[in-house]
């Protein structure tokens, strides 16, 4: 809850907020200890969020990886801008895997059948599901490394005889 948090744009209060909600015994002291030792540990996280804090407060764009912008106000919380390039990201690579998926899955009985949030739901025939759920995880690690090749991202199908 508290990398989510803090790499989707939430402040330490809203964090707090958030444990608070789960029942954790947390007070807002705490978090920002714990926020603390998340950015020394990972300082090139922090680094990052400093940037697009300091870049993006002067011409009021904040892009995606592969250059989506969004416009904002000069009212705007800092926390916000952290928010539209991760989330946007992810959105900008998981359209692509699905694009390159679906052109794999073409003349397969296999086809996309739903999907929700970073989810992709594909019905397979039972003889050749190992096989598309191959496709599955190459088609998804390929879009985001070809995006983000610094940072790692595995996919791990699960099989199931139900998606209902």
């Amino acid at each position: 809850e508290i990398f989510l948090g803090l790499n989707n744009g939430q402040s330490c209060y809203s964090i707090y907020e958030s444990l608070e909600r789960l029942g954790f015994g947390y007070d807002v002291d705490d978090v920002q200890g714990m926020v603390f030792r998340y950015d020394m540990n990972f300082g090139g996280i922090k680094t990052w969020r400093d940037n697009i804090a300091s870049m993006n407060q002067g011409d009021g764009v904040v892009s995606t990886k592969l250059g989506r912008t969004l416009k904002f106000s000069s009212d705007v919380k800092v926390n916000s801008l952290y928010n539209y390039p991760v989330q946007g990201t992810a959105a900008d690579g998981f359209k692509l895997a699905l694009i390159d998926l679906n052109d794999q899955l073409a003349g397969q009985d296999a086809r996309i059948v739903h999907i929700l949030h970073d989810e992709v739901i594909v019905e397979a025939r039972a003889d050749i599901v190992d096989a598309v759920a191959v496709t599955v995880k190459e088609c998804m690690e390929k879009a985001f490394n070809d995006i983000l090749p610094e940072v790692p991202f595995v996919v791990e199908p699960e099989i199931r005889d139900s998606w209902g």
